[in-house]
C-alpha cells in the first residue's frame, strides 16, 4: 500500500525540486543511512556526463522532511552527504546518486585510545563526545546507569563504536531520532495509531526460543572477594507474549552458563543490576513484529499502537492488536511521491533494546611509565600512564603488579612473597586480564636507552639486584662470589673459591642477641687499638662473665691491669707469681699471707 506524500528535500538551504527514488534506513545502535537519485541536469550543465559540479555536495549537509498528505505526520531526517555517484545506461546522461548518513556518522571519526577514570556513564558519553563537531548531531546523554565507573577505556574504536559498545554492556538506548543522538532511554515516548487493513498492508509476527538463563561472576581484588549470581527468573513489565516466551525458553533451555561480566563491578548489588538488564534484553529478542505500511510517521524510537480492522455484521471493527516499540525502519519514496516503508519492532513493554552486533575490544601488552606508587590502601599497587595516555596527562587507575610470589603470612605476616615495587618513572610491561582494556595490570619492568645495565657483560656470569639509591646484591659466577654493598661503602662478601667471608662497614658494626657464640677450629683473631669487653650500654653488667680455656694468656705489652671489689686468683696445683725486676704486694689496711709453709727469700 502507498500514499501521497509532500516531500521536502534541502542541501544547505537550497531546495531540490525535483528526485526519481529516495530511500532512507533508520535502526537503533546504527548509523541513518539515505540514497537520492535526481536527474543528472539538476546539477550539471545540460549534456554534461561528468560530476563537475556535483562532487562539491560532497559533505554538505541535507535535511529531508516526508509529510503525509491527509494526515500530517511526518519522518524528518538530517544527514551529511558522504558520497556521489552516476548511474549511466543506454546512451543517457542517466541519474546523479547521492548517498550519506545521520550526522553520527562524525562518531565514526577513526579509531582512538581515551580512557576515563571515576566517571558516570553520562560523563563518559559527553567527554567522549566533546571533540566530535556538533552541527545536527545533539547529543542527549541520559542513561539510566548512574553509578561512578572506576576505570574505562575506548580502546581501538571510533567514538560510535565505543558508545554502541556501552549501550550493550549497560543495556542503554542509543539511536539517532532524526534531531537528537540519544544515549538513554527518553522520559517520553511518541505514539503513533496503526491499523492493520489501512495503514498498515501486511504483518509478521513471530515468537522464538534462545537460552535465557546463565550466572556470571566478577572478581573485586580490594576485598579478595569473588562475587557470584544468576540472572532473575523473571522479567517485570512483560506483555503476556513476551512472558509466555520466556517461561518456555527458561523451560526449554534449563541449564545455565557461567561466564565473567564485562562491566566491572563493585558490590552484588551492582551484579545483580547487571544480570537484569542482560536477562531484560535476552527477554526483549523472543517476539518480533516485522511490517509495511504507507504513514510517514513510523520512525524509531516510537510506539506502534496497533490494531486490526474486521468486518463485522454492519461495519467494520477494530481489535487491538498490542504495543509494539519501532526500532529499525526503511522509508522509500518514488519520483511520483508515492511513499510505502517497512519496519522491524519489539514488545513496547521491553526496558532495554538488543543490541545485534557489538565489537569487543582485545587489549595487547604495552608499555607504559609509573606514575605512582603509593598506594593509598597499601596493597603494592601502581598508577601508570601508557603512551597513549600521555598526549592528555591521563593514566590508570590503581593496578596490581605481577610478581613472583605473593599472599598471605602464617600469624601475623600479612604479607608474604616477592616484594619489589617499581619505581615512579621507571618503564613497565602492561597486561590485561581477560585481554580486557579495562582490567590492566604490571606484568614487569623493562630497561630503555636511559636506564641501561650497568652490569654489562659478555658471558652472563653476573646476576644482580640493585635498589634506587645504589645497594646491591651481586652473585657472579666467574668469581664465585656473592657480595652485598651499599652506597657508602658497607660491604659483605662471600667468597666460594677461598671459602671466607668478609664484612667491611664505613662506621660500625653491631651485633646483638641474647646468646652469642664464636668458634673458630683454628685460631679466633681479634685486633684494635682498643679492645673494650663487659659493658652493655656503657653500665656495669649485673651477670658473670666467663672464660674457659685449655690455656689462656693474657699479655699488655706495657701494663696489665686487673680491679674488682674482690678478686680471687687461684691454681689447684700451684699458683706462680713472678717478675723479672719487682714483685709488690700491698694491702691499704691488712696484708694477710696464710699457708701450710711459708717461704719468703729462700
Amino acid at each position: 500500500m502507498e500514499e501521497k506524500i509532500i516531500t521536502e528535500i534541502h542541501i544547505e538551504g537550497e531546495p531540490v525540486l525535483a528526485f526519481s527514488y529516495l530511500t532512507i534506513k533508520q535502526a537503533f545502535n546504527a548509523h541513518h543511512w539515505f540514497e537520492l537519485h535526481v536527474n543528472h541536469d539538476t546539477f550539471e550543465k545540460l549534456g554534461s556526463a561528468t560530476a563537475e559540479t556535483s562532487k562539491g555536495l560532497i559533505s554538505k549537509f541535507i535535511s529531508i522532511t516526508l509529510t503525509a498528505s491527509l494526515t500530517g505526520r511526518t519522518t524528518v531526517f538530517s544527514g551529511i552527504i558522504c558520497e556521489i555517484g552516476l548511474s549511466q545506461s543506454n546512451g543517457l546522461h542517466g541519474d546523479l546518486v547521492i548517498r550519506g548518513y545521520s550526522p553520527t556518522i562524525l562518531l565514526d571519526n577513526g579509531i582512538d585510545l581515551k580512557s576515563f577514570k571515576d566517571k558516570t556513564l553520562r560523563d563518559i558519553v559527553t567527554k567522549a563526545t566533546s571533540k566530535v563537531v556538533s552541527n545536527d548531531l545533539r547529543i542527549e546523554a541520559k542513561p539510566v546507569y548512574s553509578r561512578r565507573i572506576p576505570y574505562m577505556t575506548q580502546y581501538k574504536e571510533s567514538t560510535f563504536s565505543f558508545l554502541n559498545r556501552l549501550s550493550s554492556e549497560y543495556g542503554e538506548w542509543f539511536y539517532y531520532d532524526g534531531l537528537n543522538t540519544n544515549f538513554g532511554k527518553p522520559d517520553s515516548l511518541p505514539v503513533i495509531d496503526l491499523v492493520y487493513g489501512r495503514e498498515i498492508s501486511s504483518m509478521n509476527w513471530s515468537m522464538k526460543m534462545g537460552p535465557v538463563n546463565f550466572s556470571q561472576y566478577s572478581y573485586n581484588s580490594a576485598n579478595n572477594n569473588l562475587l557470584q549470581a544468576d540472572a532473575p527468573s523473571s522479567v517485570d513489565g512483560l506483555d503476556a507474549d513476551s512472558q509466555f516466551a520466556l517461561n518456555k525458553a527458561q523451560d526449554l533451555f534449563s541449564g545455565s552458563v557461567n561466564v565473567p561480566l564485562k562491566p566491572r563491578v563493585k558490590d552484588k548489588s551492582e551484579l545483580d543490576d547487571m544480570l537484569k538488564v542482560r536477562k531484560e534484553a535476552a527477554a526483549a529478542s523472543l517476539v518480533a513484529l516485522l511490517g509495511k505500511s504507507s504513514s510517514p510517521g513510523v520512525n524509531i524510537g516510537v510506539i506502534a499502537s496497533i490494531k486490526i480492522s474486521k468486518k463485522g455484521v454492519l461495519d467494520f471493527i477494530t481489535e487491538d492488536y498490542g504495543q509494539y516499540l519501532l526500532t529499525s525502519v526503511t522509508h522509500e519514496v518514488d519520483g511520483n511521491n508515492r511513499y510505502r516503508n517497512t519496519f522491524e519492532a519489539i514488545p513496547a513493554a521491553s526496558n532495554v533494546v538488543p543490541v545485534k552486533e557489538v565489537r569487543y575490544p582485545v587489549a595487547e601488552s604495552q608499555i607504559a611509565t609509573v606514575k605512582t606508587n603509593n598506594d593509598p590502601q597499601g596493597m603494592g599497587r601502581v598508577q601508570v600512564q601508557f603512551l597513549w595516555q600521555q598526549a592528555t596527562g591521563e593514566q590508570t587507575e590503581w593496578i596490581r603488579i605481577l610478581t613472583a610470589d605473593a599472599g598471605e603470612g602464617d600469624g601475623k605476616t600479612k604479607n608474604r612473597g616477592f616484594f619489589v615495587h617499581p619505581e615512579v618513572g621507571d618503564q613497565v610491561i602492561v597486561g590485561f586480564r581477560y585481554n580486557d582494556p579495562n582490567r590492566p595490570f604490571v606484568m614487569g619492568s623493562i630497561h630503555h636507552g636511559q636506564s641501561k645495565d650497568s652490569h654489562h657483560i659478555q658471558e652472563n656470569n653476573v646476576k644482580a639486584f640493585t635498589t634506587r639509591t645504589g645497594s646491591q646484591l651481586i652473585f657472579n659466577d666467574n668469581k664465585h662470589q656473592i657480595k652485598i654493598s651499599t652506597s657508602k661503602g658497607n660491604i659483605i662478601k662471600i667468597h666460594e673459591k677461598t671459602g671466607s667471608i668478609s664484612i667491611t662497614s664505613a662506621s660500625s658494626i653491631d651485633i646483638n642477641s641474647p646468646v652469642i657464640r664464636i668458634k673458630g677450629s683454628t685460631s679466633i683473631d681479634i685486633q684494635s687499638p682498643k679492645i673494650t669487653m663487659g659493658t652493655i650500654g656503657g653500665k656495669t653488667p649485673t651477670n658473670t662473665i666467663d672464660i674457659k680455656g685449655k690455656a689462656i694468656k693474657i699479655e699488655g705489652e706495657d701494663t696489665l691491669n686487673e680491679k674488682s671489689k674482690i678478686m680471687t686468683s687461684e691454681g689447684t696445683d700451684s699458683h706462680s707469681i713472678s717478675s723479672s725486676k719487682l714483685v709488690s704486694v700491698s694491702g691499704g689496711a691488712t696484708t694477710d699471707i696464710k699457708a701450710t709453709l711459708v717461704k719468703i727469700n729462700s
